[in-house]
């Protein structure tokens, strides 16, 4: 395996399928199919400026419900969704805390939105299970967002944590994201399902010649 100190973790289709507009989660099918299609399908630009922080969850809603008279009871219905989501393999749980007695730090890197970082982290308490957190949000950049040759979305956490990125390593699962990545030097591990997350994890348990000093 590769000489990493910090292991950086997607969340949505590496640790978690779940979406909080999924069908199990909102029972008004209409609304659900009309978000899912305009962020989806309709306007992905208006997707990116949401995970990139250009605008919040109120926003969203007003973009594509302008004259919506339960604004606020769908908002709150989109935060609480937020909180059902789950690992989709309770063994991640274990895997990462093994990581972290082992010495590795395990960040959480997602690109993702308000909801999730003020719902999601806190009913999961990831907050207490990665060493830190980082999201596309806050950062106003994406992971497979590159600019003269960096990446945005890292570059001040490495910095913080006086690291490269021969320091680090990437497991996610969109291939856009693990391109970025190395196109930058940066280390990546390109996963599909559950079994590669796991058994990628696993793999660094496994490395006893790594160096972790930090």
């Amino acid at each position: 395996m590769f000489n990493s100190k910090v292991i950086f973790i997607d969340w949505y289709k590496t640790l978690c399928s779940q979406m909080f507009i999924d069908d199990t989660f909102i029972n008004d099918s209409i609304v659900l199919s009309q978000f899912k299609e305009q962020l989806f399908d309709v306007n992905k630009d208006l997707l990116h400026s949401w995970v990139r922080g250009h605008c919040c969850a109120s926003d969203v809603v007003d973009y594509i419900f302008p004259n919506m008279e339960n604004k606020k009871e769908f908002l709150d219905t989109l935060s609480s969704n937020c909180k059902q989501v789950k690992f989709d393999d309770n063994r991640y749980i274990s895997v990462v805390s093994n990581l972290k007695n082992a010495g590795y730090r395990v960040v959480l890197a997602t690109d993702n939105m308000d909801l999730f970082y003020d719902n999601t982290i806190s009913n999961l308490k990831l907050d207490v299970l990665f060493d830190d957190i980082i999201s596309s949000h806050k950062l106003h950049s994406m992971k497979r967002d590159v600019v003269d040759n960096k990446l945005p979305f890292f570059e001040n956490y490495l910095l913080l944590q006086n690291l490269t990125y021969s320091d680090v390593v990437l497991i996610d699962d969109n291939l856009l994201n693990i391109e970025a990545c190395k196109a930058c030097g940066m280390h990546a591990v390109h996963v599909t399902n559950n079994e590669d997350v796991i058994n990628t994890l696993e793999r660094f348990l496994a490395d006893e010649n790594v160096n972790k000093t930090f």
